[in-house]
Order: structure tokens, then C-alpha cells, then sequence
């Protein structure tokens, strides 16, 4: 039997019982996909369509998935275009030292780690400087310009949300091994902490 119409039965079988008939199919990396699994899709969502039940596709990809579109565009398949990239959102990333330092502050002030302590993000990491007044939001400028430093192409002025968190985190938690009421910030620890999240070799890859 075609793998396609058992899809569709595990389909039906996690919508026994409910009302809705609604199947929500979530794809990463869509841009990975070539034109004939979009007709694979379509087949998908005939077949569903075919038992009341409404396929809902949401996708998540990279900013090559523009070329895909137009790739698919060439094909003059506008079905698919209908069904499948009817509505493309861009979520960018950081946009400038400004957002990078609202978004410290958050971990400063705004945020709560392990949930429901009511201890911010930063004073979790480093009770001792936190307590002494040290705050992550200090370090915005010299973490933008490492940052900046390490990116090309289109995430230039465009800090993927991925490798800035985990910066953040290396940054955290180089802090937390030198954690004190007198601590200093060593500009070192700063760059280590983008150089550890291969930011660069990620940016270089593209």
C-alpha cells in the first residue's frame, strides 16, 4: 500500500474522538524540499481532505527558501502556491545594538530561571555580582560588535536568534565560574563566548 495512505490512516487514528477533524503538519527546513514532494503535500492533503479532515501545513525554513519559491513559480503549479506559500513570514533576528540591549535587560530584569524562583536569568548565573550590581546589559556594545564581527551575507545587521542565546549562554556561564562581588568583565570572555557558538562558521557556510 502506498506509504501515503498509511499516513493518512495514523492521521485518522489521533483524530478518533476529537471534533475538530484538524491535522496541523509541521515542517522544518522546508527549503530542503524539492517542487515533486510539494505535490506529495497536495496528495496528502487531497487524501485527508477526502476523510473531513482539514491539513494545515506550517513550515519553518531559511532565507534560500525565496529561491524555492520561485523555482516552484517557474513550474506554473499555482495550486501549490495556494496551498502551501500562500502567506511567508520573516522573523529576523537582531537587528542592532538597541534590540541586543532590550534583550539583555530582559535577562537582567525581565526574565525568571528556574520558573516560578522569581530570579532573573542573570542573578541566577552570578548571585554574588548581581547582587554587587553587575548586569549582562552592561556588556551590549562590546557583544554587538563581536557579534557583528562574526556574521556575513544576509545576517549582517541580522544576528540569528539561535547562536545570539547561545552566546548569551556561553557568556553566562563563563561568568559563573568566576563569580564574585568585585568581578570585572574581561573583554576575552566576550569573544570566547561568540567564537564558542560558530556564529562565524555558520555565517561562512551559506
Amino acid at each position: 500500500m502506498d506509504l501515503r495512505y498509511h499516513l493518512v490512516a495514523h492521521v485518522e487514528s489521533l483524530l478518533v474522538g476529537q471534533q475538530a477533524g484538524q491535522y496541523l503538519l509541521v515542517i522544518d527546513e522546508v527549503q530542503r524540499l524539492l517542487p515533486v514532494d510539494y505535490f506529495d503535500l497536495a496528495d496528502l492533503y487531497n487524501l485527508l481532505q477526502a476523510k473531513s479532515i482539514c491539513m494545515t501545513l506550517i513550515a519553518f525554513a531559511q532565507p534560500d527558501i525565496d529561491a524555492q519559491i520561485t523555482m516552484i513559480k517557474a513550474t506554473r503549479e499555482q495550486q501549490l502556491m495556494a496551498r502551501f506559500l500562500t502567506e511567508v513570514l520573516t522573523y529576523p533576528g537582531c537587528r542592532g545594538v538597541d534590540e541586543l540591549g532590550v534583550i539583555l535587560n530582559a535577562y537582567d530584569t525581565g526574565s525568571e530561571f528556574p520558573s516560578g524562583s522569581g530570579t532573573s536569568y542573570t542573578a541566577h548565573f552570578i548571585p554574588k555580582a548581581f547582587s554587587a550590581g553587575f548586569r549582562l546589559a552592561r556588556v551590549t556594545e562590546p557583544l554587538w560588535l563581536e557579534l557583528s564581527s562574526s556574521t556575513s551575507g544576509p545576517y549582517m545587521n541580522n544576528i540569528p536568534m539561535e547562536h545570539l542565546c547561545e552566546s548569551i549562554l556561553n557568556l553566562l556561564l563563563s561568568l559563573a565560574a568566576k563569580d564574585s562581588t568585585s568581578m570585572e568583565l574581561d573583554p576575552r570572555w566576550v569573544s570566547e563566548a561568540v567564537q564558542k557558538s560558530n556564529l562565524r562558521a555558520f555565517c561562512d557556510a551559506l
